[in-house]
């Protein structure tokens, strides 16, 4: 059994859905800091111009509090504009009106904590690529770091996405898990002309539909079995 350890993050990228699909379990890694400036609490959208950031509004003093505790400022009314954009960045797309009844709720109102919004977004995503994978915190385990996860969770393998190695204080020469490769991100068509790597998932399901799911796995590299 694998299991794949990711920071929880808002609309997670292609690279963190994908190890997602590839993996048996996932380890939410709820306990560990938040760092601010990462996409715990913001993502990428497509826009006409490259690419903008959708951000969470965070309380002062959050940074390197664990995150399962960290709260969003509920005095800003983040998700109405967070739909504003969605909307106009993606309402042309071939399947943003497929997904819309589902997605349009997410809307409706603000999380208090950061944990929700990013299960939420991140919980979404899975399920408009068809991944079933079952996702567990490391709050519930009392796990707080990478050496730990293999023991407590009775796995075979341990994964870590290159990507992640910072936020997740991973060491790429330890036996007690893999740190994979650097994702090799797939091209597809997006809808403004030219190509931006680095969005949210989301954006290539969008695009794409059923068929995002294989064009997200393309880029990431697993260990041999």
């Amino acid at each position: 059994m694998t299991v794949a350890v990711l920071p929880l993050e808002y609309f997670p990228p292609l690279h963190s859905v994908a190890l997602m699909a590839a993996a048996d379990r996932v380890l939410w890694a709820d306990t560990w800091p938040y760092r601010r400036q990462t996409r715990q609490s913001r993502s990428k959208l497509r826009n006409p111009n490259g690419w903008q950031w959708i951000t969470l509004p965070m309380w002062s003093h959050q940074h390197g509090r664990p995150a399962h505790k960290v709260k969003i400022d509920g005095n800003v009314p983040w998700h109405e504009r967070q739909w504003r954009a969605f909307m106009y960045n993606y309402r042309s797309t071939m399947y943003f009106e497929y997904f819309e009844d589902d997605f349009a709720p997410l809307f409706d109102t603000a999380p208090e904590l950061l944990q929700t919004a990013n299960e939420i977004s991140t919980r979404c995503t899975c399920a408009f690529a068809q991944i079933e994978t079952p996702f567990e915190h490391a709050s519930e385990h009392g796990i707080s770091q990478l050496a730990d996860v293999g023991t407590a969770l009775q796995a075979d393998a341990v994964w870590v996405a290159h990507e992640h190695q910072d936020e997740l204080d991973a060491s790429p020469t330890t036996e007690a898990y893999t740190v994979l490769p650097p994702y090799e991100h797939p091209t597809y068509r997006q809808n403004f002309d030219g190509f931006e790597p680095g969005m949210a998932a989301i954006d290539c399901i969008f695009n794409y539909g059923p068929e995002a799911t294989r064009i997200i796995a393309e880029g990431l590299a697993l260990p041999a079995s």
